[in-house]
């Protein structure tokens, strides 16, 4: 099945972020948006494609509330606290 989310681009991504990289510390990229097993777009644009155009860390998330915390965690660091 194709979502939404995985009707977005890596180029739209990049683009969307052209002028305005300075405002964000790292971009969460759902899942969906992504082929099942590889960290590709649509548009055969690579997360690290992503993170060299944008100089942004991008992060491969699962679709859910949870996977979004864990992101977050893994990003801060405070999820190896437990």
């Amino acid at each position: 099945t194709v979502t939404v989310a995985g009707l977005l681009t890596g180029r739209d991504v990049i683009k969307s972020l052209q002028d305005n990289t300075d405002a964000y510390d790292a971009l969460l990229v759902p899942d969906t948006a992504l082929k099942e097993d590889e960290d590709i777009f649509l548009d055969n644009v690579f997360l690290k494609d992503l993170e060299e155009a944008t100089g942004i860390r991008a992060v491969r998330t699962e679709s859910t509330p949870q996977g979004i915390i864990d992101a977050i965690e893994c990003l801060t660091g405070a999820g190896s606290q437990q």
